[in-house]
């Protein structure tokens, strides 16, 4: 996995790769995707994406809603920096990138593509 996979959590136990085919595959051509059940009943995907741009515009979508649950979409490997603060706290969530993650950002940058 590279700086070209991302990591699908809390995705629910019915979803299935063509779910996650069919809700990832605006962003760009997908060259791998495995699925996977997590400890607590959920299933994990990772997808790796044939670019950065794909890859970039997929990282927007987390929250989204996938097979009628909301799922956390993050960078392979990522980690949240010390400048995370309680989003629902009114706070502004970082990637590793120092991009923010609230959903009111996504949403303007999900709007200017």
């Amino acid at each position: 996995m590279g700086d070209r996979t991302i990591v699908v959590s809390q995705l629910a136990a019915a979803a299935t790769e063509s779910d996650i085919r069919d809700f990832f595959n605006f962003c760009g051509e997908i060259e791998s995707l495995n699925l996977s059940a997590a400890a607590d009943g959920s299933h994990v995907a990772h997808v790796t994406f044939a670019s950065s741009a794909a890859t970039e515009t997929a990282l927007l979508l987390s929250n989204a809603v996938i097979a009628g649950q909301t799922v956390k979409v993050t960078a392979a490997g990522a980690e949240t920096t010390g400048e995370t603060a309680n989003a629902e706290e009114g706070g502004n969530e970082k990637d590793v990138r120092g991009v923010s993650t609230h959903p009111i950002t996504r949403a303007v940058l999900l709007f200017s593509y």
